[in-house]
């Protein structure tokens, strides 16, 4: 049996206790900050449910928001919804919605004025388009945070971080994250305690960007060899190393605001 192997064994046989020690944290910043509740963004994946789930558990009022875009051309989309009631149902949230369609397509209807001038750079128009996705919620979240004299909860895990996978100013603006010192993998194991949905837990991770968009797919390489790279680099073969390191230089840009170090 491999050291990583062994560090996750330890990890779920010691389950509880790494959630009473987030609910610690959770206390701590609530009370340093004079916070009594925080604003989600709820999507529907694993991430959001476990950060919801958590906070609600340390004993804070959560208020979540579904914001869906175009979601009856999506499946997916629309499956993300489905899970966010469903979620926010079994651990006795509020969730509201808030339509972003109006939102981006004006948006992108003014930028198609000066888009022609800058095709000779040869951009990613599809990424670009994209991303505007988590901006306009992150300026929706924020707004509710403001009306009810809350924060902004995050819900990137360190396996997300590490790869610079979450879009500067989207999902990556928020004012905390219980959950962002552990892995894609370490966020299964406590969603399970925290008796997550079935429908979150077995389903693929994505950003539901398009349909059958997959994070692993976009990022070429699996959750788990992410997370074994990040706790035990000496175990992992030269090409995760490769794809891991070229993903950290890539994102460095990303992270120079960031109040975490890794």
């Amino acid at each position: 049996m491999t050291k990583y192997e062994n560090y996750l064994l330890e990890f779920e046989k010691n389950v509880d206790i790494h959630i009473d020690e987030t609910i610690k944290e959770i206390k701590e910043f609530a009370t340093k900050n004079n916070v009594k509740r925080f604003v989600i963004g709820m999507s529907g994946g694993i991430d959001c449910a476990l950060s919801s789930a958590i906070v609600k558990k340390a004993g804070y009022e959560v208020i979540a928001l579904t914001m869906p875009y175009e979601e009856n051309t999506s499946k997916q989309r629309v499956k993300g919804i489905s899970d966010a009631k469903k979620h926010c149902e079994a651990i006795n949230i509020p969730l509201y919605e808030v339509s972003i369609t109006n939102m981006v397509n004006s948006m992108l209807k003014e930028q198609d004025k000066i888009k022609s001038e800058f095709n000779k750079y040869n951009g990613n128009e599809r990424l670009a388009k994209v991303n505007i996705l988590p901006r306009a919620r992150m300026i929706n979240v924020y707004y509710v945070a403001q009306l009810i004299n809350g924060v902004v909860l995050g819900t990137g895990n360190l396996s997300e971080y590490t790869m610079g996978y979450f879009t500067k100013w989207g999902d990556g603006g928020y004012d905390y994250d219980p959950i962002l010192k552990y892995t894609k993998t370490e966020v299964y194991i406590l969603a399970k305690r925290l008796n997550i949905i079935e429908e979150i837990i077995n389903k693929k991770p994505s950003a539901d960007l398009w349909d059958g968009q997959t994070d692993e797919e976009e990022m070429n390489i699996s959750y788990s060899e992410i997370d074994k790279y990040i706790r035990f680099p000496e175990e992992c073969n030269e090409n995760t190393k490769l794809i891991v390191e070229n993903a950290k230089r890539r994102s460095a840009h990303k992270k120079q605001n960031s109040r975490v170090l890794h």
